[in-house]
């Protein structure tokens, strides 16, 4: 059901706080099930939010910060 709120979010064009952490919670949940397109798909779109979101709401926020998925396991990664 996230992914069809993602669309939802998407199709809106809404990009903020509450858009990222839809996302990063969507590619947690993605992981622990070993979706890993889907999970690309959200990666991509958590990048692109981060690098629009004001410098408050950046990288801090962010739960999801690595780009290989067999890396994370649920805990913040840096880049």
């Amino acid at each position: 059901q996230l992914k069809s709120v993602r669309q939802d979010l998407t199709v809106q064009g809404l990009r903020n706080d509450f858009v990222l952490e839809v996302y990063e919670t969507h590619a947690r949940i993605l992981l622990e099930h070993g979706d890993l397109n889907e999970f690309n798909q959200c990666q991509s779109m958590i990048k692109s939010l981060t690098m629009g979101l004001s410098s408050g709401a950046q990288d801090q926020d962010s739960e999801i910060g690595c780009i290989d998925p067999n890396e994370c396991h649920g805990e913040k990664i840096p880049c």
